[in-house]
């Protein structure tokens, strides 16, 4: 086979040197003919310029010019027709060379073509010679028999054990030839099998990683619809009674559009048989709005994880006992939450909001009912040990807290929402005489004209809030000359005249200029109001455990001002909201909801927040300051 192809490569190589002789020896041919053809035109161009020379001599000057032109017209004709005759010519050799070329490709189809048989003579062949050797090795067979047959004729065997010999050598050659390429088969085989194997475990990953996928994401769809979530807590109570506090961690969970959600149920020792109990909501960066049920009690929240990891309260209820199992239930209201999981350009921002419809329509109808209510009263328990406590802070060097107010919950009233009273025990700015102060806080841009009084103190006054802050008198009244037989004092205000103004814009233009501005006074009539709100008490007395000098106030300009104030938000819920078995324990406890803030020494800027005690405010936002960090 390798002569064959070698006699062919020799053959062509043969053919394309002569066929490269005959175009160069063609080409040379070419360029004689013009050679001498362009010395004939020479010459003949020569001799008629001398015979036009001496006829021009003859002739006058008009026929030797006109002869001349003659001849160089005639000269041109013959230049001419000879390039005419060269480009024939070259049409002619390039035809050739077309001629060969198409040849020379038809040859060298033809040697492929050859090629191609001979390798199918090949296989043909190679394939006889499997099948004469499968003959042979059958005729072997025969032989062997006629060798044990002729085992009795020595000359014989031996001629035949030489003609065995040397046919088995020639078919172990061949069998040796076919073994190393079944090997080579079978080696590539290998590789693909393995190749194939690692493929397949690496799509059953990937099928199992997309299914894991899938089921995760099913099941936060699936959780997307819950709102309430009811966990049973198992309080180690060994542990519990050993260290005086426990913290446990609910398994984390997925509801309303939200995951990796977890409650902590965080019991702290006040005293012998005397536990407060918290619950806290941990979650991703979202603003929530959601109620935390231990029991028969109840909060609500207005979160924000944007700025604190967790939110929630330390002193839900206050037991005086504790039980193995503790039921804590969470009711998420309205949710405001970015996605994550979108393909959004980086300049967008995407978030989903999910809101509940009864509790808008709830607080649309307590905004309803607020219209009528024209008187508030506020009833304050315990003021002898408050005052007590005052004085005695305030006996103190430095120490600032005798002189925080008491504030009630936040309450609406007169179709407006965010009021709140303060209550200062020993007054506000004192000077020596222990009388009380009482302010009533407003949202900004209210007008208000009212009747406040402590007891039967009464003190009138009408102010417009240019901003969210308190106004009121520092001294009112000697507070302890107002108490009633039960330590409590009744205080409150009675409105007579109040208004809200709004001043819209409306913008227009390709700058957003202003276009229009409208001021709308909301100014419900007071004439019709008769209700009364009366407001419980939401503060506390101080936590023992505390130290003291752990708050500060800043004064400003103006009757009454202070900054770090809570935003408002009703807490009030009906019956059908409580779960109807309470807590063991919870029905003897005497204590109600508190909510402190974790505030340490040090810290003048969040001090005032432990003052508002009641308001959705995260105990847990200052971290670093946590007793249960």
């Amino acid at each position: 086979m390798s002569e064959e192809v070698s006699e062919l490569r020799a053959g062509m190589s043969a053919m394309r040197v002569d066929w490269e002789r005959t175009v160069q020896e063609k080409l040379q041919t070419l360029d004689q003919a013009f050679a001498e053809r362009f010395a004939a035109l020479e010459s003949r161009m020569s001799a008629r310029l001398e015979a036009s020379e001496q006829a021009a001599k003859e002739k006058e000057e008009s026929q030797a010019a006109a002869v001349q032109a003659e001849t160089l017209q005639q000269a041109l004709q013959t230049a001419r027709g000879f390039e005419e005759e060269l480009r024939a010519e070259l049409q002619r050799l390039d035809e050739a060379v077309r001629v060969a070329a198409a040849a020379a490709q038809a040859e060298r189809h033809q040697h492929a073509e050859f090629l191609k048989a001979s390798e199918e003579r090949q296989e043909s062949v190679l394939a006889q010679q499997r099948a004469e050797l499968a003959a042979t090795l059958d005729r072997l067979a025969g032989v062997e028999a006629l060798v044990a047959e002729m085992s009795s004729k020595e000359g014989r065997e031996a001629k035949l054990e030489e003609r065995l010999t040397t046919r088995v050598e020639a078919v172990e050659a061949l069998l040796s030839g076919s073994r190393s390429g079944e090997q080579a088969v079978q080696e590539q085989l290998t590789t693909l099998e393995r190749k194939l194997e690692e493929r397949h475990q690496q799509s059953v990953k990937e099928l199992k990683k997309f299914e894991g996928e899938c089921k995760e994401e099913l099941a936060f769809a699936t959780c997307s619809w819950a709102r309430v979530v009811s966990w049973q807590a198992e309080v180690d109570l060994a542990k519990l009674q050993k260290d005086g506090k426990l913290d446990v961690a609910s398994p984390s969970f997925s509801a309303a559009g939200l995951q990796k959600l977890q409650l902590h149920l965080r019991l702290q020792g006040l005293g012998p048989s005397r536990w407060a109990v918290g619950v806290f909501l941990q979650a991703p960066k979202s603003q929530v709005s959601f109620r935390l049920h231990l029991g028969a009690k109840t909060m609500s929240f207005a979160a924000e994880f944007d700025e604190a990891p967790e939110w929630g309260s330390q002193r839900l209820a206050v037991l005086d006992s504790v039980d193995k199992t503790m039921n804590v239930r969470l009711e998420i209201l309205d949710i405001t939450a970015p996605l994550t999981k979108v393909d959004y350009p980086p300049c967008l921002t995407a978030s989903v909001k999910f809101a509940d419809a009864v509790q808008a329509a709830a607080r649309e109808a307590t905004a309803v009912r607020s219209l009528m209510v024209k008187r508030i009263e506020w009833r304050v328990s315990r003021i002898s040990e408050r005052v007590a406590a005052a004085r005695a802070a305030a006996n103190e060097l430095g120490a600032e807290e005798a002189w925080e107010p008491i504030v009630s919950p936040p309450f609406a009233a007169g179709g407006f929402e965010g009021l709140q009273l303060h209550l200062y025990p020993l007054g506000y700015r004192a000077k020596g005489e222990e009388t009380c102060g009482f302010f009533l806080l407003c949202p900004k841009g209210m007008y208000v004209k009212c009747k406040a009084f402590v007891g039967d103190a009464v003190r009138n006054w009408d102010h417009h809030y240019a901003d969210r802050e308190p106004y009121g008198r520092g001294n009112f009244c000697r507070l302890q000359d107002k108490v009633d037989a039960d330590d409590s004092v009744l205080c409150g205000v009675e409105l007579q005249e109040i208004r809200m103004e709004h001043t819209t814009q409306v913008r227009g233009g390709p700058f957003g200029s202003i276009a229009d501005q409208m001021k709308v006074v909301n100014h419900p009539s007071v004439g019709s109001m008769e209700l009364v709100r009366e407001l419980k008490d939401a503060a506390y007395g101080k936590d023992p455990a505390k130290p003291r000098g752990a708050r500060s106030r800043k004064a400003a300009p103006g009757p009454h001002h202070y900054t770090h104030l809570a935003p408002s938000m009703d807490e009030r819920h009906t019956a059908s909201e409580r779960p109807m078995v309470p807590l063991p324990g919870m029905a003897a406890s005497k204590s109600v909801p508190l909510l402190l803030p974790h505030v340490g020494a040090g810290s003048p800027g969040k001090a005032h927040l432990e003052s508002m005690a009641g308001l959705p405010i995260s105990p847990s936002k200052y971290p670093e300051k946590s007793s249960w960090r």
